[in-house]
């Protein structure tokens, strides 16, 4: 499961540079997918904090880097979270 969140979040930083870049250089080709692709990614991931706030209220981790890493990856990053909880702590 490590490794498929791993590959999820690597994937979703690839897809929000990209997006980023064509919201930034407008003029390259492409770039007005680019731009609906950056809010559309913006829009859901919003979403999903306020639907995953309890999970990151549930861990006792620092919110603001919880937050925000659901913000950047969304559902893979409540995966991660999820998991962390199932883990006993020392």
């Amino acid at each position: 499961m490590k490794a498929f969140i791993l590959f999820g979040k690597s994937t979703c930083v690839v897809v929000w540079l990209w997006a980023l870049s064509c919201l930034i250089s407008p003029a390259t080709p492409g770039s007005e997918i680019g731009v609906l692709v950056f809010w559309g990614l913006a829009i859901v991931h919003a979403i999903e904090v306020a639907v995953f706030f309890k999970t990151v209220k549930q861990t006792g981790d620092p919110m603001p880097l919880h937050l925000a890493q659901v913000f950047l990856f969304g559902f893979l990053h409540n995966l991660a979270m999820q998991e962390q909880l199932k883990t006993p702590k020392t």
